[in-house]
Parts: structure tokens; sequence; C-alpha cells
């Protein structure tokens, strides 16, 4: 799970919720283009709660980026 992240179950739904903080001291750590880390994050959470493969993710992820 990236930081941030945590994953709940709330009246049989699945929740995602998503902490700004540490995906902002993330940000500042490293640099990166906040735009590109949130979008990373949520296609490997989702990706993640549908049973997809690493594989499967990280094309999903490179295919999105075109």
């Amino acid at each position: 799970v990236a930081p941030g992240i945590e994953k709940k179950t709330a009246n049989d739904d699945d929740l995602l919720t998503i902490f700004r903080r540490p995906l902002l001291d993330y940000w500042c750590e490293t640099g990166d283009d906040l735009r590109q880390l949130l979008r990373q994050v949520m296609i490997e959470e989702l990706g993640q709660n549908f049973d997809f493969s690493d594989d499967e993710i990280d094309e999903m992820a490179n295919r999105h980026y075109q």
C-alpha cells in the first residue's frame, strides 16, 4: 500500500481513503510531479483492489502515460 493510503470496508462497499499529508511529504522528498504521483497511486491502488497482477498494473500505468 502506497504512503497515505488506507483501505476500509463500509457497509459492504470498498472504500479507498487517500490522506494528503503522507503524499505531500513524499512529493516534497522526491520532487516528482504531483499529478503523476497521484495518478500512479490511484492506478496502483485501484488495480490492487480489483486483484490485477503487478504486471497488469504496470501495463495500465504505462498505457495511461502514452
